[in-house]
């Protein structure tokens, strides 16, 4: 099968509608890839549509017209990965992993061990990055969505409110592969930064109905600690 390559559009997209195409996807597509009027592209707007379309080349401005729409590969149940904000690539690395392996959303969080703090005057600049980091990776691995970016937050605020799911720690008496608790459906898990998360927010967490869960007797670092329960929860859903 021919490689067709994904664009993502934060528009409203249906069948025979003509899309302008963004100067970064023409950049790609026309300088980079060398492709032109009649070429196959794939779009997307995050609704869980594939829309299959033709570009079109105009005095050097492209454009594509969608011919035909689809549903795409199943979304499976939300898995939401609460995780330490951490320095560096770190970060990236596991949003970029996590959405391939098809996690629902994103909630970072500051943390009482996380080297990584933010001014809030960039703030908003990083919490765009990261999801252009959501973006891309969703174009590569074939979704038709795109993760949820939450706001960041500190952990003590946001654990008040949050639906109880499972908190990494290396001391829990359970798997999370083989957790007693797991149930098919929606789901959160909390991971921790590059230090783990402290004591108290482990507490914290299972004071308010969370459950301890492991991930085998190593200890991974933050990036990989994230995709392998991710991976894990969706493999028990029966997505992997």
């Amino acid at each position: 099968m021919a490689y067709v390559p994904r664009i993502y559009l934060d528009q409203p997209l249906s069948a025979g509608q003509t899309a302008s195409l963004p100067a970064g996807a023409q950049k790609h597509l026309f300088k980079v890839l060398r492709l032109g009027t009649g070429d196959a592209v794939q779009l997307f707007n995050g609704d869980g549509q594939r829309y299959d379309a033709t570009l079109e080349v105009d005095k050097k401005q492209g454009a594509a017209t969608v011919h035909a729409v689809s549903d795409g590969p199943p979304r499976g149940a939300n898995i939401c990965l609460a995780l330490g904000v951490s320095r560096g690539d770190r970060m990236d690395y596991a949003l970029q992993k996590c959405t391939e392996l098809g996690v629902a959303a994103i909630q970072p969080l500051w943390t009482e061990r996380g080297n990584t703090r933010i001014p809030a005057d960039r703030l908003e600049k990083k919490r765009q990055h990261w999801h252009n980091v959501l973006i891309s990776a969703s174009e590569q691995c074939g979704r038709c969505d795109v993760p949820t970016m939450h706001a960041a937050d500190t952990l003590s605020h946001w654990i008040q409110q949050a639906t109880p799911g499972f908190v990494l720690t290396p001391t829990a008496t359970h798997p999370l592969s083989t957790h007693p608790h797991w149930q098919a459906g929606d789901t959160t898990v909390l991971v921790g930064p590059e230090s783990g998360l402290g004591e108290s927010e482990v507490t914290q967490a299972l004071d308010r109905g969370w459950h301890a869960a492991a991930l085998g007797p190593l200890i991974l670092r933050t990036e990989t600690a994230a995709s392998v329960a991710v991976a894990t929860l969706r493999l028990r859903d029966g997505m992997l």
